[in-house]
């Protein structure tokens, strides 16, 4: 049937009551039953500062509305906040429903889910315990300003992996929307209230009012207001009327291709600002709509507003049928990636190097670093958390990169954070005291040295400068504080270092606060800050372990970069490559280094890495062998005369000049059926060849890893 003969028809137990054209009804509760109310509904429980509830002292009231209230407070066993979710509600049935659907939900173990950590009842009112979110939902940043289309790309994506992984567990959500999302102030994209919708009784209610003044939420209660006690009962509906897809709003049966439609809707708020059917969203529009009397616009239609690859996205979303929309969450997903790598490729020039060699990964090149994606998440996750993050590993690892590349970035791209970087080099106290320098516009010597001098005395003052600085610019701040083991290994005496970890501590003293610490440390250099044990409380009360990449992540790494640039690779040996390396802690210097010594071979002309480029080069061990040529080229000549070894370690050079270490021992095997025989992996005998040939300890040539 064709959509202008579609005739019009209402879902069987609704009575709604209708809206004049063009009223806004940015969020419609359920219609009044008369009668058919819940009899069992109960005042809302009073709850005062101090109450203990399920084993949680409440702190404070954090907001309030139609279904009950939210409430900060603090969880004494593992010394973390928590927000309690009360609900009103006192009837067994509900309470009964809501718990099944809270323990259904706690299995979306994702870090774009927000966390329940528990369910219960307490005086007859069932409640949720969830994690303390600080931020703003959505639909709050949306009356601010809209983000830009890559923002609100990244945004979308990060919702889309949200439902990804809930339809994967047959988890539908029925109520997205922008006030069930939140945007974390570390930047992190949070979906609320899964499941919820499937236990609300049948009858009204109203829309949830703003919290106050803090910043501090978790899930604000739904308003949610339909009947529907299964998933999937036909004749009942869920969820608010703006965001629904046209079966949910008709009373069919739904599945996950309706939260697919209010993804739809919802990026297209993100990108223009109004719904998908424009500003006109009244209760008979939206039933229209949904009985195909109002068509939905198409991909040209909306790309008149926005680029058009997003534009095909928010079309297919929002198709009429079910069965036009995207099949699964992870096709949005998918679709969203390939459109930001597609951006990113654009700024990245076709002929520059994608690889940085044995340099670190910088802000700069951001769009170039891969294959540390889920930490990147997870370390902007934990620093929502707690006030100081530690990222450690083995050196070579990655920590570096991961700061500079992937988390710093993440939280620049929300348009909150400022970041002040420092090494603590020979004169910690110093290099702390700059960075107030550096806010004040004093970085004179002079300004440094008084600072640094005051400090040991009141370790308090940097911190309450920050704090200053950043209230004054409403922003938030982010200290890092790259290889934290130079504290213990340059030298600084123990008054220095305590005087430095005091003043670190005085920074993420407070998880409200807007400033953040995010420290990067060699994982064998740990046990040094047991020194201070309040700092060593904080550090591993935000450790983060790194672990070497695994073979998934080695692939990324080594072909999404030249991918950017539209060079592919020819031949077997990136799984050559990634055999070798997987699992080695070194792996990310390594493979980049051998990647950069690729690129000066390629065929432009076909635009490849090949095969035989690989072999010719020797691999990575034929690569780190003629780096360690040039190293030893370039030193003095009365180093490399002066050298140690035995007559046997020496050869004569052909042509002019001194003699050089016998290729003999420690050149590598040229051909893979060499390499292959081998006795050891070729990536622990790189490394000590490198150590061989340049005198230096296990990996200590690479810059910050």
């Amino acid at each position: 049937m064709e959509p202008e003969s579609r005739p019009a028809q209402l879902p069987p137990t609704l009575d709604l009551p209708r809206a004049p054209v063009g009223a806004r009804e940015p969020t419609v509760a359920a219609p009044d039953l008369k009668g058919d109310a819940h009899p069992r509904v109960a005042p809302e429980p009073q709850v005062d500062r101090g109450t203990t509830i399920g084993g949680y002292e409440v702190i404070r009231l954090l907001g309030r509305g139609g279904m009950g209230g939210v409430y900060l407070a603090r969880d004494p066993r593992l010394g973390r906040h928590v927000a309690i979710k009360m609900m009103n509600d006192t009837d067994p049935e509900f309470a009964a429903r809501l718990l099944v659907e809270a323990r259904a939900t706690a299995r979306c173990n994702h870090e774009n889910i927000v966390v329940i950590h528990g369910a219960d009842e307490w005086e007859g009112h069932p409640f949720l315990v969830l994690e303390r979110l600080v931020g703003e939902s959505l639909s709050e940043a949306l009356d601010d300003a809209l983000p830009g289309p890559e923002r609100a790309a990244e945004i979308g994506l990060a919702i889309a992996r949200a439902l990804a992984h809930a339809h994967s567990l047959s988890i539908v959500h029925r109520d997205l929307k922008p006030a069930n999302v939140f945007l974390t102030e570390a930047g992190v994209v949070k979906v609320l209230d899964f499941g919820l919708a499937k236990a609300i009784p049948h009858r009204r209610t109203t829309s949830p009012e703003r919290p106050g003044p803090s910043r501090e939420r978790a899930s604000a209660p739904s308003d949610v207001g339909f009947e529907d006690p299964g998933l999937t009962q036909v004749g009942r509906v869920v969820g608010t009327l703006k965001y629904m897809a046209p079966e949910q709003l008709r009373g069919e049966a739904v599945d996950g291709r309706a939260d697919i439609y209010a993804f739809g809707v919802l990026l297209h708020e993100l990108l223009v600002g109004e719904h998908v059917l424009g500003p006109e969203t009244g209760t008979p529009r939206l039933y229209a709509a949904a009985n195909g009397l109002v068509p939905l616009p198409n991909v040209a239609e909306l790309a008149e507003a926005m680029p058009r690859d997003l534009a095909e996205v928010v079309a297919r979303c929002c198709a009429y049928e079910a069965a036009d929309r995207y099949g699964r969450a992870d096709e949005i997903v998918t679709a969203l990636e390939d459109l930001l790598a597609e951006r990113a490729r654009a700024r990245v020039g076709e002929n520059d190097c994608p690889y940085p060699g044995l340099s670190t990964f910088s802000e700069e090149r951001a769009e170039l670093f891969f294959g540390r994606s889920g930490d990147t998440r997870r370390a902007a996750a934990r620093l929502d958390q707690v006030p100081l993050v530690a990222v450690a590993g083995p050196s070579g690892v990655g920590k570096s990169s991961l700061v500079h590349a992937g988390l710093v970035p993440e939280l620049l791209r929300s348009g909150r954070w400022r970041t002040l970087r420092l090494r603590p080099g020979r004169h910690p106290a110093s290099h702390l005291a700059a960075l107030a320098g550096r806010l004040d516009g004093d970085e004179s010597a002079e300004g440094v040295a008084q600072l640094a001098e005051r400090l040991a005395a009141e370790p308090g003052l940097l911190a309450m400068r920050l704090r200053e600085h950043a209230q004054r610019q409403g922003t938030r701040l982010l200290v890092v504080i790259d290889q934290l083991e130079e504290l213990y290994t340059l030298g600084a005496p123990l008054a220095e270092r305590l005087a430095f970890t005091a003043a670190v501590r005085a920074i993420a003293d407070d998880v409200a606060s807007p400033l953040r610490v995010v420290a990067t440390i060699r994982s064998d250099f740990l046990d040094r800050v047991a020194e201070d044990a309040a700092f060593r409380d904080q550090v591993t009360g935000g450790l983060l372990l790194l672990a070497p990449l695994g073979p998934d992540d080695l692939r990324a790494a080594l072909v999404e970069p030249a991918a950017l640039v539209g060079y592919g690779f020819e031949g077997d040996f990136v799984e050559e490559v990634v055999a070798e390396l997987a699992g080695n802690p070194g792996a990310l210097p390594l493979m980049q280094f051998t990647a950069a010594r690729l690129w000066d071979t390629r065929d432009r002309s076909r635009r490849l890495l090949t095969d035989a480029s690989y072999e010719a080069l020797g691999g990575i061990e034929g690569a780190l062998a003629s780096h360690a040529d040039a190293v030893f080229d370039e030193l003095p000549a009365a180093i490399r005369e002066e050298a140690p070894g035995s007559s046997t370690d020496w050869s004569p050079r052909s042509g002019p000049g001194p003699s050089r270490p016998s290729t003999s021992w420690w050149r590598p095997p040229k051909t893979r059926r060499e390499r292959g025989n081998s006795s050891r992996p070729s990536s622990e005998r790189a490394s000590s060849w490198l150590t061989a040939t340049t005198g230096r300890p296990r990996w200590s040539w690479s810059t910050r890893r």
